[in-house]
């Protein structure tokens, strides 16, 4: 393709990305048994925390809707005061 460069693990970065996202849904050692790696090294090269379980954590996501619950807090203590 014209001005993107390729990359250059493409199967890796594919790997790397898919057992991120499935350590979100599954328990971390289904993960590694069904790609072929323990636990340590998955932790080690592959698992990343992604910036969505941190706005989660924090009340800025809330199924998907970004400061939904903000929105929700800052309206009730508005009737409240």
């Amino acid at each position: 393709m014209v001005g993107v460069e390729a990359y250059s693990k493409p199967c890796h970065t594919l790997r790397k990305n898919c057992e991120t996202d499935w350590s979100e849904q599954y328990p971390l050692q289904a993960v590694t048994d069904w790609l072929g790696n323990s636990v340590e090294v998955a932790m080690k090269h592959y698992v990343r925390t992604d910036d969505r379980l941190y706005d989660a954590a924090v009340g800025m996501v809330s199924d998907g809707n970004v400061h939904k619950n903000i929105h929700n807090r800052h309206a009730a203590s508005s009737k409240a005061l």
